[in-house]
């Protein structure tokens, strides 16, 4: 389990994150839901290593690991997709892929490369195509088909909708599931829209750099709760999240 207590974080003196607390289980997609600005892309930055300045208790498997790096958090079997999925366009789908795998000896680089083309047959297809000419949910695949390659333990994915037709968020959403179920892979989701809810097992509400709400996915289910929470309405409260009520989730 990834344990994220107390987390103040930010930039210089500019804090972004005010007192975090998540966990993230093996087997789980928590979904962390808010708008623009609210501090999702700083939250995940924190669990990598990647924000400068940080208080609080971080813990992977039980043990304390603060402070540490992109690269130790790599090594503790954490990976990152970032917003915009972070590829290289000017390099061939294969060579991204071997990029995820770097650090990992010969059969294990192999074996990760047989793993994500019978996962992602489309890429296989692709492989020495120019990664920047594929298609917004093709680059996505290669995104977490790259994070993949480093057999991590939990993955963090920032934004996997963004620019996607609907019908490739159902994909990708559809393939997060899929690896946390089979897997039993930890999934941090970073979202703005409510899409993730139909797949995620717990949502946290994030406005503002704090938690406001936590709950099952399914108690996002009406539009009311979802403008409410998740469009940032609700100013965050300074005695902690609001319990989704599952109640008011009723259609």
């Amino acid at each position: 389990m990834i344990s994220l207590t107390s987390c103040r974080a930010g930039y210089g003196q500019g804090e972004v994150l005010h007192g975090i607390d998540i966990d993230v289980h093996p087997g789980q997609i928590l979904a962390i839901l808010g708008p623009n600005g609210a501090g999702k892309t700083s939250l995940m930055r924190a669990i990598i290593g990647a924000l400068p300045e940080q208080t609080g208790d971080l813990r992977v498997d039980g043990t304390p690991v603060r402070p540490h790096t992109p690269a130790q958090a790599r090594r503790r079997r954490i990976a990152h997709v970032p917003e915009g999925r972070g590829i290289f366009g000017g390099m061939t789908t294969h060579d991204n892929l071997l990029l995820g795998g770097g650090g990992l000896d010969g059969a294990a680089v192999r074996e990760g490369l047989e793993n994500a083309y019978a996962r992602f047959p489309i890429l296989k297809t692709r492989r020495k195509q120019k990664a920047g000419t594929l298609s917004g949910g093709e680059q996505q695949m290669l995104a977490i088909a790259r994070a993949l390659m480093a057999r991590p333990r939990y993955i963090l994915v920032d934004e996997p909708s963004l620019g996607l037709a609907p019908r490739l968020v159902v994909t990708v959403f559809e393939l997060l599931r899929e690896l946390a179920d089979d897997a039993e892979v930890g999934i941090l989701v970073a979202e703005q829209t409510r899409s993730v809810a139909g797949y995620a097992d717990a949502v946290n509400v994030i406005s503002q750099g704090r938690i406001v709400a936590t709950g099952a996915a399914s108690q996002l289910s009406s539009e009311e709760l979802f403008q409410l929470y998740v469009q940032g309405v609700v100013a965050p409260e300074a005695g902690g999240p609001a319990i989704l009520d599952p109640t008011k989730g009723e259609s």
